[in-house]
């Protein structure tokens, strides 16, 4: 029996005691002690880590990327991995470090290798190394761009919901390829990119090589008509694609999106009929289960 100076309400249901404690006003010395805790006191299994900003501060020095041979070489694979964990406050300082290398050759030699043996087996990993490639702007790293953006699409391969996996992801690398070349900002690299856009295989590598020679043409005049020549005739409708840019607000951005919708009325997804609207509510809503088997 417990004993409390306190109100309690003890019952007995089908013989087994059930005990309902309601109020304690103030138990006995060493009650506490007494009773066994019925759930322990939540408790992080670890210490709360440091804030962002003390992370950075702490992250480790840069690969050196001016040194040469063999200790170039694994350099630039560690700068790799430094990059890829970099946040978006270091984004500066990567763009420094690879500018002060663009005219070394073991730095540039060494992403592009890396982005081809890791196409398959890392995607990540290879998107950084073309990534990185990209921001260098070195004559070399635009020529295996341009190599692995040539590369043809498989055929065959892993097909899930119609699509060839090896197929897409090697897209996408593709699209992050010509991102580069177009960052580079010269008559050769615009003439590539204008040459992807009217022959790629790939829709996707095609539109997003759209993307980026407007990107660095600051979206002018000048470029919407280069690219409106090469284009092909569904896919000028990406020339006139709304971007959103950082900072830009609702009020600017609205009118610009309107207009755009009036000049493409293709572009605006069908009113759902009432029996789709159903269908999707009850998706999201589903029966309770049949705990009586009142639906048998």
């Amino acid at each position: 029996m417990i004993k409390t100076t306190g109100r309690m309400v003890l019952t007995l249901a089908q013989g087994f005691p059930v005990v309902a404690l309601l109020l304690i006003m103030s138990p006995e010395p060493g009650l506490a002690d007494e009773l066994p805790l019925r759930q322990p006191v939540p408790s992080a299994l670890q210490p709360s880590g440091p804030p962002p900003g003390r992370i950075v501060q702490n992250r480790a020095a840069p690969p050196d990327l001016t040194a040469e041979g063999e200790t170039g070489h694994a350099n630039a694979l560690a700068f790799i991995s430094w990059a890829a964990s970099a946040p978006k406050a270091q984004d500066e300082l990567v763009i420094k470090l690879l500018s002060g290398v663009r005219d070394n050759q073991v730095v540039p030699h060494t992403f592009c290798q890396e982005a081809i043996r890791t196409q398959v087996t890392d995607h990540s990993r290879a998107l950084i190394a073309l990534s990185l490639l990209g921001e260098m702007r070195s004559e070399l790293g635009m020529d295996c761009l341009r190599k692995f953006i040539e590369q043809p699409l498989p055929e065959t391969g892993t097909v899930v919901d119609g699509e060839i996996l090896e197929r897409s992801q090697l897209e996408s690398l593709q699209a992050k390829a010509i991102e580069g070349i177009a960052y580079a900002r010269n008559l050769a690299a615009d003439q590539f990119v204008l040459e992807v856009i009217a022959k790629h295989p790939s829709r996707f590598v095609r539109t997003q090589g759209i993307a980026a020679f407007l990107f660095n043409h600051d979206y002018s005049q000048e470029g919407r008509e280069a690219v409106m020549k090469v284009a092909r005739p569904n896919e000028q409708i990406f020339v006139d694609r709304v971007i959103r840019r950082a900072g830009e607000t609702s009020e600017k951005f609205n009118p610009q999106l309107e207009n755009f919708l009036k000049a493409h009325p293709e572009a605006i997804p069908p009113r759902p009929e009432q029996r789709d609207i159903d269908r999707t509510r009850a998706r999201q809503t589903p029966a309770p289960p049949d705990f009586y088997g009142r639906q048998k």
